[in-house]
């Protein structure tokens, strides 16, 4: 599937990458149970979160949700370390379809995004190092902050 990829991210792509991660999600024996009693909608959430990576990776502008108010309120059903979990499963769906030339277009947003959410859900102090340490880890590198 990588190879299909030469001159940038696409909308295929982004659609597949969201397809491939919430498939991996929702067989997730962590995060399963917490996507599958909230999202009663599978294919609009799907198309919600395609219009969300076409906003930030393609500069679409089609995203016009609020994910911080939606995941507040799920913020009794999930823990601050739930986050890592996401990330580690976007990883390794990125890593398998996506080019490794464009793979950091995803990734870093991403780790912006799990933090983001992280400290509006449980008021969990920002940590720069942790972050960079997130950012270290997405690109492959041992090295920490």
């Amino acid at each position: 599937m990588i190879n299909e990829y030469k001159d940038g991210v696409s909308e295929k792509m982004i659609s597949t990458l969201v397809h491939r991660f919430y498939d991996a999600i929702r067989e997730d024996v962590v995060l399963g149970p917490i996507f599958n009693e909230r999202i009663t909608q599978w294919d609009r959430h799907l198309q919600t979160m395609c219009d969300f990576w076409s906003s930030i990776t393609l500069k679409t502008r089609r995203f016009q949700g609020r994910p911080m108010l939606k995941h507040q309120l799920i913020a009794d059903r999930t823990r601050p370390e739930n986050f890592a979990r996401w990330l580690e499963l976007f990883k390794q769906v990125v890593e398998e379809e996506v080019p490794p030339h464009l793979q950091m277009e995803f990734l870093e947003p991403a780790a912006r995004i799990a933090q983001s959410l992280q400290i509006g859900m449980f008021q969990v102090p920002f940590d720069k190092k942790e972050v960079q340490n997130q950012l270290n880890l997405l690109e492959g590198k041992n090295e920490v902050a």
